[in-house]
């Protein structure tokens, strides 16, 4: 990602490139302070991480729908993922079961659609 903040000589977040107020037509080089920090410090705060490879990108988020085939009883499981959590050994996704839908696989032996064959 192209960075779009930088870091002044006092360690201040401003952006690169300024913007002009549309009210005012003033230039500006930062968003102002609201009250809980400025944006452009939290944005800067995020391009950092993402720079030092602290800034994790998951695959998936807490709600998603996911599928887990289970090849031992010929199902596959819908799921809803339900928490993340992040250990020492990595990053667990955990799901919980929404319903089972079974599925046919051919039979080698008789090349029909019949799982009992």
């Amino acid at each position: 990602m192209k960075r779009l903040t930088t870091r002044n000589h006092e360690g201040v977040a401003v952006y690169k490139q300024s913007y002009a107020c549309d009210r005012c037509g003033e230039t500006f080089y930062r968003l102002p302070d609201l009250g809980d920090g400025s944006p452009t410090d939290s944005l800067a705060a995020y391009e950092e991480l993402e720079e030092q490879d602290k800034l994790l990108k998951l695959p998936c988020k807490i709600g998603d729908i996911v599928y887990e085939v289970d090849f031992i009883d010929e199902q596959i499981e819908k799921k809803r993922i339900c928490s993340i959590e992040i250990s020492e050994y990595g990053v667990d996704i955990f799901a919980r079961d929404i319903q089972q839908v079974e599925i046919w696989i051919r039979s080698k032996k008789s090349g029909t659609g019949d799982k009992n064959n």
